[in-house]
């Protein structure tokens, strides 16, 4: 039954659902626009998609309390090789059987099960080297509760307390969720009909191509709709755990392309604060516990999140059951270079913050616009290299199904 229901969203097939003609404008030419309304089926899927997958993760965080975390301290060796031997290839292996085991056809749909896949992983090594939240640690429904989350739960910066949800807080999630909505329906049909290229198509035959204002442009209409995109769902199951839970979960992103300070500041509490957040406290936290240093702890976090990354779009590629994506065959290191270069400009930001006088002028005496800037301008040249992937695997129009569609007959 689950197999048949999710094969129907190989290709975007929904009718139209009415036409018309846009006041105020010449229609001697016969111009018409179709309306295709939103596949409610599509949402349905994806809850039944995060809810299985958010099934899996307790039983498989369930299995890392019983092998890892109890024997944590009293036989290390057993969970070392639990967590390195077991655990972390299982939840990696995972999504390659289950997707085409359910005729998964849709790289959204597959989405929840490779991601959480990949972060249930770092549960594991977080787990193993005792990094999580004292929350976490006080008995089996809190770790489950924080472990298995699709959603990260938000704790108070200083107690590392879990913060307790409001009635405001959720019906703020709902507006902001409708909001976000509404935005990435006009920004999905405005760059699907321009091919992801809205100020124009722009070939790279130099360095000093990567500055070129169209480039710039392209690269950042994709990444405010990867943002968009990423943002809407965690705000609608954000919302929905809140509700269920009582506790509050964290916002995806905190307005990192207007209000950055930093290149530390964009990555590590502004842009996509879900993976941020998993991958400090797996890696970065565990390194640091173990004698590694800062900066090149820093850089083995990155390196974590490009192999995340490459995770996805390999994974994503091998595991899919839908023949007309097999055109695209994503290469290997593209997204490896994006995450490695950010991180070395965050290492390189380190180094140059540590001279006080300079870090005194930073702060003092340049502008946050500007600041904004130029941090953004660190990776926003070279972001085709993570993009171009993502949309030659057609994830953005894979979610097209799930918006209302605009088009001129």
């Amino acid at each position: 039954m689950l197999r048949s229901f999710f094969g129907r969203f190989a290709e975007d097939d929904r009718e139209i659902s009415f036409e018309f003609e846009l006041p105020f404008v010449d229609h001697d030419d016969g111009a018409k626009y179709s309306y295709t309304a939103p596949s409610f089926e599509f949402w349905i899927a994806l809850v039944i998609c995060v809810a299985l997958q958010a099934v899996i993760s307790i039983l498989f965080i369930l299995a890392a309390w019983m092998l890892i975390k109890k024997n944590r301290e009293k036989n290390p060796t057993l969970a070392f090789l639990a967590c390195y031997g077991f655990l972390c290839p299982a939840a990696l292996y995972l999504p390659f059987a289950l997707i085409p085991f359910l005729n998964i056809p849709n790289m959204i749909l597959a989405t929840p099960f490779i991601i959480l896949a990949f972060a249930n992983m770092l549960h594991c090594l977080e787990i193993l080297y005792d990094t999580s939240p004292p929350f976490a640690e006080r008995d089996v429904f809190n770790f489950l509760l924080y472990h298995a989350s699709p959603v990260m739960l938000r704790f108070h910066p200083k107690t590392q307390e879990v913060i307790k949800a409001t009635t405001e807080e959720m019906r703020h999630k709902i507006l902001l969720a409708a909001f976000t909505f509404c935005g990435t329906i006009v920004l999905q049909n405005v760059l699907l009909v321009t091919h992801y290229e809205p100020f124009g198509h722009h070939e790279l035959v130099s360095v000093a191509e990567y500055f070129n204002w169209r480039h710039l442009g392209n690269n950042m209409a994709n990444a405010y709709l990867a943002g968009t995109n990423l943002e809407t769902g965690t705000l609608i199951f954000g919302a929905l755990i809140s509700f269920v839970t009582g506790y509050s979960t964290i916002y995806l992103n905190d307005s990192p392309f207007s209000k950055s300070t930093s290149v530390a500041d964009f990555w590590g509490r502004r842009w996509n604060i879900q993976i941020g957040g998993l991958l400090k406290n797996s890696i970065f936290k565990s390194c640091v516990k173990n004698g590694v240093s800062r900066l090149i702890a820093v850089l083995l976090t990155f390196a974590m999140s490009a192999l995340m990354h490459e995770y996805v779009i390999q994974g994503g590629s091998r595991a899919l059951v839908n023949p007309t994506r097999i055109a695209h065959d994503p290469a290997f290191g593209r997204q490896s270079a994006f995450f490695l270069w950010n991180g070395m400009m965050m290492v390189l930001e380190r180094l140059i913050m540590s001279n006080t006088s300079i870090k005194s002028a930073w702060d003092t005496s340049i502008p946050a616009p500007i600041k904004t800037v130029c941090i953004v301008m660190t990776s926003l040249p070279i972001s085709r290299w993570f993009m171009d992937d993502f949309i030659g695997m057609y994830i953005f129009d894979d979610f097209v199904v799930a918006f209302p569609k605009i088009r001129k007959l």
